[in-house]
């Protein structure tokens, strides 16, 4: 039981609590000078290194992505891949000219990445065995197929007929006999190959390669990327995702690397205020305020229109009223 004086002190304050709460101006006021006074301290002064470490690194790693979070994105992505608006905006109207100009410069020369890229392709012996395996087919194809077989009146036959005579006088299948030597062979094949391809592939032809493939997709509209993705494509990325991201989280190696990455951050930060910190990412007084007006004052008038407000704030006003201190101020 309170004072009798004191209930009538409490209920004053929270009359003018709530009145200033619904003031614009008053909220305001006290927002801007607390962004203000804190845009001024430099980060270090707000948070420390192993603090920002803990809360960034508990965050990012010790939660898995929950699965309604990955069905929002999912559905996010499929509802822009058939926005109506994709038929009629074309790719060359989202990507700017001289960003296609830039990437295909800097991709054209890389010579030395290309160049170890096809020394890469031609080197596996997938490609060696494509490769035989196709000059094979080719040469068999010519002996039993060619032009001058069709044309001329038993040309197919006396092809044949030679083919039969140089098996019997090697005393071997032509396609063995023929795969022998592809086999002993194919290395110095191989180095052709790769020679001609980076010949074929210098920085002028890959600068050309790269333009007419933007040429060819430049003014398709943006639908066509639904030609290539597909709901179940979608989901099953997804949920790929999902796991691999469930396992990396847990090594070291992306733990080492979440907790260096912060500390990187800090280092080159610690020194700005939280003023330059908010620039850097385009929020500025001016937009805290513009979004206190429509977001947040909506939110707080309602609350106070609900009772929210006035049951909190008076039982924080009761519980004072009803020290010690202040009821030996109303005893005197």
């Amino acid at each position: 039981m309170i004072h009798p004086k004191a209930e009538q002190l409490l209920q004053a304050q929270l009359r003018y609590i709530l009145l200033q709460l619904q003031s614009e101006q008053t909220v305001s006021d006290e927002v801007n000078t607390l962004v203000a006074h804190l845009s001024d301290k430099p980060v270090e002064q707000l948070i420390t290194l192993e603090h920002l470490q803990a809360l960034l690194g508990k965050q990012a790693l010790e939660y898995p992505v929950q699965a309604h979070l990955t069905e929002q994105i999912v559905s996010q992505i499929q509802f822009a891949l058939t926005h109506a608006s994709n038929d009629s905006i074309k790719i060359a109207d989202l990507v700017p000219a001289d960003s296609v100009e830039t990437v295909a410069q800097y991709l054209s020369s890389q010579k030395e990445h290309r160049e170890a890229f096809i020394h890469r392709i031609f080197s596996n012996p997938a490609y060696a065995q494509m490769l035989s395996q196709t000059i094979s087919h080719a040469i068999n194809d010519y002996m039993e197929n060619n032009v001058i077989a069709k044309k001329m009146p038993g040309m197919g036959s006396l092809m044949k007929m030679g083919k039969s005579v140089l098996e019997k006088a090697t005393d071997s299948n032509l396609d063995s006999a023929l795969q022998g030597y592809l086999s002993k062979n194919i290395n110095n094949l191989i180095a052709v190959s790769e020679k001609m391809a980076n010949r074929h592939l210098n920085d002028q032809q890959v600068y050309q390669l790269i333009k007419q493939g933007w040429q060819s997709v430049a003014q398709q509209p943006v639908s066509m990327v639904n030609n290539y993705v597909d709901n179940d494509g979608l989901t099953s990325g997804a949920q790929v995702i999902s796991r691999t991201w469930d396992s990396l989280r847990s090594s070291d190696y992306i733990r080492t690397q979440v907790n260096d990455g912060i500390a990187h951050w800090y280092s080159q930060n610690k020194h700005h205020t939280l003023g330059k910190i908010l620039r850097d990412v385009n929020v500025d007084a001016a937009l805290i305020e513009q979004e206190l007006k429509l977001a947040i004052m909506p939110v707080v008038r309602q609350l106070i229109e609900e009772g929210y407000v006035a049951k909190r704030v008076e039982a924080r006003l009761r519980d004072f009223y009803q020290t010690s201190e202040v009821a030996a101020i109303f005893a005197d």
